[in-house]
């Protein structure tokens, strides 16, 4: 996920982003097991500005575990990075920024505990049971 923000031009040529494409990035690559590759679970997302708001930057990596690692780390930076976002047009980014954070993280985690609550096993959808992601995220203002 980029956002559309990075290396994007303006009226004139001038780029709106300070933060231009070419300098910023992400590089992840599988693991082994008994010498086969394994599927790639990480998963990253950067946006510049953070919602709409110039002087601010949100970056995370995700690093999915276990059989469905690539589906549920997915699915928690899809989550985290909607309910940030929301937390910033609601204002409360401003207000707390550590504590938005801590609540779209809890919102993930009630994501996911709620496919495996809801669903039938052999519909599971994202199967959290035994795979899992951690993350590192950064803001930046």
């Amino acid at each position: 996920m980029v956002s559309g923000e990075i290396g994007r031009l303006a009226i004139k040529g001038r780029s709106t982003a300070v933060l231009e494409a070419s300098s910023v990035g992400t590089y992840s690559c599988a693991g082994l097991a008994d010498g086969i590759a394994k599927t790639n679970q990480d998963c990253a997302a950067f946006a510049h500005p953070f919602a709409k708001k110039a002087s601010s930057a949100f970056f995370c990596v995700f690093d999915g575990h276990g059989k469905q690692g690539e589906v549920v780390s997915q699915e928690a930076l899809n989550t985290v990075y909607s309910e940030y976002y929301t937390s910033a047009t609601e204002g409360k980014l401003t207000d707390d920024p550590g504590n938005a954070m801590a609540e779209a993280f809890e919102s993930a985690n009630l994501h996911l505990k709620a496919f495996v609550e809801d669903e039938d096993e052999d519909e599971l959808q994202v199967d959290a049971r035994k795979s899992g992601a951690c993350c590192v995220a950064v803001y930046i203002e």
